[in-house]
Formats: structure tokens, C-alpha cells, sequence
């Protein structure tokens, strides 16, 4: 899969985590019922909630409407994906804490040295992962028919892939 292509299904797959975020409570947000915390934009600022989870392997994950950050077990640092930027971005969470818009980002630093490339790209296997196995849970617990109703106001010309079909691309990229 191309990085075009990449950036194109990561963004589809950030406007259906803008759908999950919408719910209003953890019986109907999915991001919740996973395990989640839900750490809400000060009042005032513009911006999205950061949705943390902490995973069984100690890997962890952070979601914004704008991106996704995921840190790999024994990692020092995580990878940052922004919606419309052009590569991941190592940092750390504590400092996206008060980053609840994109241009609210402190300096990052792009993977260059051949540990910071391996790093981030275990960062972002884990991440494709985790994201492929949680649309196969969304698929299994809410039925197809939840992220086809997602779906409905997202251009289909930015479409990476059908709704249904998200796991199975995760699974593509990783395989890449």
C-alpha cells in the first residue's frame, strides 16, 4: 500500500473515531466500552477530546479527532499521526496533554537515526494492529450497518475502502 493510500484509509479510519466520540456515553461509544478515558477539551479551547488506553502489553494508545499516538511496549517514545501531515512524528504524551487542535503540536521530531526509524515503525505495526483488531470488535459487537451509518456523511471519493472492509485494510498495511 502506497503512502497516499495510508494517509487516505487514516484518515477514514479518524472520521469514524469522530463518530465514536460523539456518543455520548459508554453504552453507545464504542472508544468507552473498549476501555478508553475520555479526557475532554477545556472548556473554551477549539479543538477534540484525547481518548487514552492503556493495553494489556503495556503498549499505549491516545486518539484525537485529529490524529493518533501510540506508544509499543518497551518504547521510549511513541509515534504521532496527524490527519494531513505528511509522516509519523516521535513524542512523547505528556507533551500532547494540552494539544487539543493541530496547531496546538509542540516541535516534534521525525524518525531519522536507524533506532528512531525502528522505533517508530514498531509503533506504527502496533498501531495498525490494535486498529484492525478494534474495527473487527466494532464489526462483531455493532453489526456492519454501525460504520455504514458512520459513514454516510463521508465523501465516498475519500474513501479509502467500504466501511466493512477496514479491518481487513489495517491487516493490508501491516502486510504491506
Amino acid at each position: 500500500m502506497s503512502w497516499t493510500a495510508a494517509r487516505k484509509l487514516l484518515h477514514q479510519q479518524l472520521w469514524c473515531w469522530g463518530q465514536d466520540m460523539k456518543a455520548p456515553g459508554p453504552a453507545d461509544n464504542p472508544l468507552l466500552a473498549e476501555g478508553f478515558v475520555r479526557h475532554p477539551r477545556p472548556r473554551g479551547q477549539r479543538g477534540t477530546s484525547r481518548y487514552e488506553l492503556s493495553l494489556a502489553d503495556r503498549s499505549q494508545i491516545a486518539l484525537w479527532g485529529y490524529g493518533a499516538w501510540f506508544k509499543a511496549a518497551g518504547q521510549e517514545r511513541g509515534t504521532l499521526l496527524v490527519r494531513h501531515r505528511t509522516g509519523p512524528q516521535m513524542v512523547d504524551l505528556a507533551d500532547l496533554e494540552t494539544a487539543w487542535f493541530p496547531d496546538q503540536l509542540p516541535a516534534m521530531d521525525e524518525p531519522i537515526s536507524p533506532s528512531e526509524c525502528e522505533a517508530a515503525l514498531t509503533n506504527l505495526l502496533g498501531l495498525c494492529h490494535w486498529i484492525a483488531g478494534y474495527e473487527e470488535r466494532i464489526r462483531a459487537s455493532h453489526g456492519t450497518s454501525y460504520r455504514d451509518h458512520c459513514h454516510r456523511a463521508f465523501e465516498p471519493e475519500r474513501r479509502h475502502c467500504a466501511p466493512a472492509a477496514l479491518p481487513d485494510a489495517w491487516r493490508e498495511l501491516l502486510n504491506g
